[in-house]
């Protein structure tokens, strides 16, 4: 729990730092226990997400399929090998590719409030 970064102040865990705003946020037991089971299912099925949403997108446009493809080879040719980290910075179109699906197709969809108060939304 006394974890120390590298400023010597405390690091807090996610569910340290829900337990340290429960009284003034009104959190109760199951609130707290919501958004740790939401941040958990979310985090383990984040990544396969993502990775489906980049096959539908590329798949549905093969021009940009073949953009990419050709950045690859370009790339490796037909050299059988492991990829690099320099090779990762170098694939810029692959990459633009994967933010943009994340901006288009966001993995979390849904953050649960609660409100402690009446409040009038519109007139």
């Amino acid at each position: 729990m006394e974890e120390l970064s590298a400023s010597g102040k405390r690091k807090l865990a996610f569910l340290d730092l829900l337990m340290s705003v429960r009284d003034e946020n009104k959190l109760t037991d199951e609130d707290i226990r919501s958004q740790v089971d939401m941040f958990m299912a979310a985090g383990s099925d984040a990544v396969t997400a993502q990775i489906g949403f980049n096959l539908f997108a590329l798949g549905h446009r093969p021009e940009i399929q073949d953009k990419v493809y050709n950045e690859l080879k370009e790339m490796f040719g037909e050299v059988d090998r492991d990829i690099t980290v320099e090779d990762m910075a170098n694939m810029k179109y692959l990459y633009q590719c994967i933010c943009e699906t994340g901006r288009i197709t966001p993995n979390v969809v849904f953050l649960g409030r609660k409100i402690t108060e009446d409040t009038e939304v519109c007139k």
